[in-house]
């Protein structure tokens, strides 16, 4: 696919903003204003953005865009961000949650999260006590499709706990650019 300057621009934006666990590793919409509706809607139309509302326990809300694996792989290629690191203890079980969520993260059939369905199997109490502590956020996503998708993925908090169990790579990578500083 042959992007133009201003495309690239938008897709290099919204990368940056992966960096940033503070938005969730999206790029809040008040910055996507910035640029012009036609094309993030393009980008989104081609299936290298897709718009995404993060909900935290509080009952705020962040919607912004944030990079498809279509869109990681088409701006970065192979490589990774480095994400900041944090310790914290927890009951075992709530710790096997975690780390199935980690799991369906990871798998490119659920979008980077843990589908609300999935999440359904687990008991109610353990997901509503991540959500309320902060170790998983709430997230929906519409695709270019117009379709809909909702559940969960880890907080900044919920990764570092598991980094500092070692259930997971110390330097967990998203598609991107490894020489980069973490902001």
């Amino acid at each position: 696919m042959d992007l133009s300057e201003q495309f690239r621009v938008i897709l290099r934006t919204v990368g940056d903003f992966e960096r940033i666990e503070r938005y969730g590793r999206l790029m809040p919409s008040k910055h996507v204003h910035n640029y012009k509706d036609k094309d993030v809607a393009r980008l989104v139309k081609d299936g290298l953005l897709e718009w995404t509302a993060l909900l935290s326990s509080c009952g705020s809300e962040l919607k912004g865009v944030r990079l498809t694996e279509a869109g990681r792989e088409f701006l970065y290629g192979d490589g990774g961000i480095p994400l900041p690191e944090s310790a914290e203890d927890m009951p075992m079980a709530l710790v096997a949650t975690l780390v199935d969520i980690h799991c369906f993260g990871r798998i490119r059939l659920y979008h980077g999260m843990m589908p609300k369905k999935k999440a359904a199997r687990y008991p109610e109490s353990d997901m509503d006590d991540l959500y309320h502590h902060g170790y998983i956020l709430r997230m929906k996503v519409k695709t270019n499709a117009s379709k809909k998708r909702e559940g969960y993925i880890l907080s900044a908090k919920g990764r570092s706990l598991l980094r500092s169990l070692g259930l997971i790579e110390p330097r967990l990578h998203l598609a991107g650019r490894p020489d980069l500083p973490i902001a």
